[in-house]
Formats: structure tokens, C-alpha cells, sequence
């Protein structure tokens, strides 16, 4: 069964799209929301003008901007690696309660979960009462919720796309990558980095590093204060 919805990180989205315009964002939004429900998508410009409702001519001007987000995947398709990561840590959450429930199932009836050869079976077919395992399962679906979402290291192409979107050099970005890489993606206080943009934004965005007339960026304080909580 395909999932019906994702997490949207606000603030995540809000960063990445600073700087576009609202068509820019409503496009790249449809695609997102297209990639989701249908799959990659298809390397063809008329088909996404068409998922877009754009003219030809006008989605070719914004796929300029927007192609930084797809990459190919090996059947030839566009995908938005970061929407895929969702996708698959997704399923791997059902198949862990997948897996919790049948171990639970096996743990209360016996191998393969089957109510019918379990001894507190009545002989005439109605079970006798057991003591509830609510409390077991709640605690099982507490353990899973507590769990941290893994972190997905990003590539370098990635960190450099995200570099030259907020007006910093392809220079910047490989010197930041290699500095988090070869640090096992831990920060100066040995602490396993959970966002790694806000991380650029808030200890690699340089003014040495930044493009050739362009502006630095510099987050509001509201900004801040978001990333500060989702650490």
C-alpha cells in the first residue's frame, strides 16, 4: 500500500525555496506532490509542463532552477533524493511494527501466532480471558516513537547545489563537506549532526565563501530559534 502523506519540515522547505518566486514554488511543489503519489518522474519536458500545468516555454525557463532538486535514478526517471529517503524510512517504520506485532503475537500464542493451538484455549471454542497486553504494546509503540530519524549523509553534489542556491562558491561547499565528512559528520562539540543545512547556514556560511555579487545570507532570529528546537 503506498503511503498517503509525508512529514513537510517547515523550515527545511522555507530555506530551501528562498529566493524563488511563488510560481517557482508552486511547480516545484506539484512535482514533489506528483513524485509522491505516481513515482519518479518522467525525463521528458513536455510530460512535466504537463503534471505542472505549464507552458512549454515557461517550465523549460523554471526547470533551470528547479532541476537542482531531481537527480536520475537508474531507470533513466527524475526523483527528489530527499523525498525518496522519506519514502524508504517510511517503510522501515511499518515493517518495524510489522515486526514488533508478530513478535508479540509469537510471544502471547506461540508459533505463528495461531489463537487455536494455544493452550488457554477453551475446548469448545471460546477462549478464556487473558490478561491484557495492552500496556506490552503500548510500551513497544513507544519504544519505536522514541527512536531518532537516522541521519542520511548528504553528498557533495548536494551540498553544493545547496551552497550556490544561498549565494556561497562551489569552493566553500567541497572545504564544508570534507570538514563534516572527515569528522564523521559530528560537529565541533563531538555531537552527531541531525540537519545538515541548518548546520551550513549557521557555521559554514563564510563571507569568504560567498559567490561574486551575491549577498550573505543570515537567518532571522525566528529561523534560529526553529533550528534550535529541531536539534
Amino acid at each position: 500500500m503506498k503511503p498517503p502523506a509525508f512529514q513537510l519540515y517547515a523550515a527545511d522547505f522555507y530555506m530551501d525555496v528562498s529566493g524563488w518566486t511563488n510560481e517557482e514554488v508552486g511547480t516545484y511543489f506539484r512535482l514533489l506532490m506528483h513524485s509522491w503519489v505516481n513515482g519518479p518522474l518522467p525525463n521528458d519536458m513536455g510530460e512535466l509542463s504537463r503534471i505542472t500545468q505549464s507552458s512549454a516555454k515557461k517550465f523549460t525557463n523554471k526547470w533551470q532552477k528547479l532541476s537542482i532538486k531531481f537527480t536520475l535514478n537508474g531507470d533513466g526517471k527524475y526523483i527528489n533524493t530527499r523525498l525518496e529517503q522519506t519514502r524508504e524510512e517510511q517503510a522501515n517504520y511499518r515493517e518495524s511494527l510489522s515486526e514488533a506485532g508478530k513478535k508479540g503475537a509469537k510471544k502471547r500464542w506461540g508459533k505463528g501466532g495461531d489463537l487455536n493451538n494455544h493452550p488457554n484455549n477453551h475446548p469448545n471454542g471460546k477462549n478464556i480471558a487473558l490478561q491484557s497486553s495492552s500496556s506490552s504494546s503500548i510500551e513497544t509503540k513507544e519504544k519505536i516513537s522514541k527512536k531518532k530519524r537516522a541521519f542520511i549523509p548528504p553528498t557533495l553534489s548536494e551540498v553544493i547545489a545547496f551552497f550556490k542556491e544561498n549565494g556561497y562558491t562551489q569552493e566553500g561547499a567541497t572545504e564544508a563537506y570534507k570538514y563534516y565528512a572527515e569528522n564523521d559528520w559530528k560537529d565541533g562539540q563531538d555531537k552527531q549532526v541531525l540537519n545538515w543545512k541548518q548546520k551550513m547556514r549557521g557555521n559554514q556560511f563564510y563571507d569568504s565563501r560567498k559567490a561574486e555579487g551575491k549577498e550573505s545570507w543570515r537567518p532571522s532570529e525566528a529561523i534560529k530559534r526553529a533550528a534550535v528546537k529541531q536539534q
